[in-house]
């Protein structure tokens, strides 16, 4: 027998809701869920489906993906080698979602785009797109980190992730990378062809707080290879002011006395 027939999934009503701090209205702690479904027809062992969610707050997303019947298993059943075709496409505006996982000692915001496409095998599929952002920000105040109007593009095409550009603002200076983050193996190739990155850093402010604070300009290399992460450059400080303190901010209760030393 051949498998046929349709699954539909859709909300009714709901949100999605998370810990967006003390003060936070109810709004706030929501992703504004605003539609959530699935649908998908299956005809003779074919599956051809549509996932879609749209949000306030939370982003878009839609997926529509093709999965053939697969060519070596029994009829009705599903096979590693069916062929399958999808395209994912997704937009979030913010990324004040990620604040619950960073907690209150950082914040990081930004806008993200992301557009994949999938063909090959159920078990096997090649993934190719791109991934974008801007406005992209972090802030740790406690350890001096301000990182701002960051920019990111990657693309991915046959096993291989390419950082195509990571910029972003510090301080006066400013930050950039590009190069490969992930590759898979081709044949021919020795194991262990990973990370390969190019990095300039112009006046950036690495560190800005009162008793820690680092301007640095620079040029160099990073790669993983073999199991072992090999870096080269050159890096000259700007600007730098360190300051060490056996017990930084603790003073002493006038009730306290410590034997052997005067009051």
């Amino acid at each position: 027998p051949r498998l046929s027939g349709t699954v539909s999934v859709r909300r009714e009503r709901g949100d999605v809701r998370y810990d967006a701090g003390p003060g936070s209205s109810r709004e706030e702690a929501s992703i504004g869920l605003e539609r959530l479904e699935l649908e998908a027809k299956i005809a003779d062992d074919a599956v051809d489906g549509t996932a879609t969610l749209a949000s306030a707050r939370g982003g878009n997303a839609t997926l529509a993906f093709a999965i053939g019947p697969s060519p070596t298993a029994a009829p009705g059943t599903p096979g590693g080698d069916a062929p399958i075709s999808a395209r994912f496409d997704g937009a979030w505006p913010s990324l004040m979602l990620l604040q619950p996982w960073l907690g209150t000692n950082a914040t990081a915001d930004g806008r993200v785009r992301v557009a994949l496409e999938a063909k090959g095998t159920l078990v096997s599929p090649v993934v190719s797109g791109k991934i974008a952002g801007d406005a992209l920000r972090f802030d740790a105040p406690q350890w001096g980190l301000e990182f701002r109007e960051g920019v990111l593009v990657a693309s991915l095409d046959r096993g291989e992730v390419t950082l195509d550009a990571l910029a972003f603002r510090a301080g006066d200076g400013s930050f950039r990378a590009s190069g490969t983050l992930a590759r898979a193996r081709r044949e021919g190739e020795p194991d262990g062809l990973g990370t390969t990155l190019a990095w300039t850093a112009t006046r950036m402010r690495v560190l800005n707080r009162p008793d820690r604070r680092l301007v640095a300009t620079g040029e160099g290399t990073l790669a993983l290879e073999g199991g072992r992460v090999l870096v080269a450059g050159r890096l000259a400080v700007d600007e730098g002011r360190i300051e060490f303190e056996r017990s930084p901010g603790a003073t002493l209760s006038p009730d306290v006395v410590v034997r052997g030393r005067p009051p």
